[in-house]
C-alpha cells in the first residue's frame, strides 16, 4: 500500500483517498459536515450519482469529478473504471467563482501529477 494513497472501502467501486486530503477530513471541527463527506463516499461505493448536483464533471478535466457535500466539494479522479482517487476538498464560498475555478485548477493539476501513479498502484492490488 503506497504511504500516498488511502484506501477507504470497495463495494461496486472502490475509492482511495490522498493521504492529504484523508488529514484535512479529519481536522474538520464541524462533526456534521465531516459524517456528510463520510456519507457521500460510501453512497459513492455503490453507485455514482447521476444527479450534477451531487456529481458533475469538472471543465477542462476529463477525469476529473466535483462530488457535493454541502458545503465542501470533493475533487475526485475517475476514469470510468471501479476506482476512483479523492485528490481535493475545498469549501464552497457562497458563489464565488475565482475560488471556484482556482480549486478546480488544483484538482486537475493534481490529477494529472497522480494519474498514472494511481493506475499503477491499483492493478498491484
Amino acid at each position: 500500500m503506497s504511504n500516498e494513497f488511502s484506501f477507504y472501502g470497495e463495494k461496486v467501486y472502490r475509492i482511495f483517498i490522498l493521504r492529504e486530503v484523508e488529514i484535512e477530513i479529519e481536522k474538520l471541527k464541524d462533526v456534521k459536515a465531516q459524517k456528510k463527506i463520510l456519507d457521500f463516499l460510501d453512497r459513492l461505493l455503490e453507485r455514482i450519482p447521476n444527479s450534477p448536483e451531487q456529481w458533475k464533471n469538472l471543465e477542462g478535466c476529463q477525469t476529473a469529478y466535483e462530488l457535493k457535500p454541502k458545503p465542501y466539494r470533493l475533487g475526485c479522479f475517475f476514469d470510468g473504471g471501479r476506482d476512483i482517487l479523492v485528490v481535493h476538498i475545498w469549501r464552497v464560498q457562497s458563489n464565488k467563482d475565482k475560488v471556484k475555478q482556482k480549486e478546480i485548477k488544483k484538482t486537475c493539476k493534481k490529477i494529472e501529477e497522480l494519474k498514472d501513479e494511481f493506475k499503477r498502484f491499483t492493478r498491484k492490488i
